[in-house]
């Protein structure tokens, strides 16, 4: 939901990579959040071989720092589900 307002829909989000540290032991300007999202409404299956799927699909990353606001970015990757 946080990421869907910018892009006008919902979007079916799931989490693949999360790290946390502790806020009050990062220096200012260190990541204290980083998270990969894959939005499962823009998969796309590439192929199925063995019992693997490969999908693409959009990766929304969020990167939080110490005394910054949120910054987020929308990259492309392949996930083997």
């Amino acid at each position: 939901e946080m990421f869907s307002q910018p892009f006008g829909r919902q979007l079916d989000l799931r989490l693949v990579e999360a790290y946390t540290q502790d806020y009050d032991k990062a220096k200012p300007g260190d990541i204290y959040v980083y998270a990969d999202y894959v939005d499962y409404t823009s998969k796309q299956l590439l192929g199925e071989k063995d019992g693997t799927t490969a999908i693409s699909a959009m990766i929304l990353r969020t990167i939080m720092r110490k005394d910054e606001n949120k910054a987020f970015s929308i990259d492309v990757n392949a996930y083997f589900i």
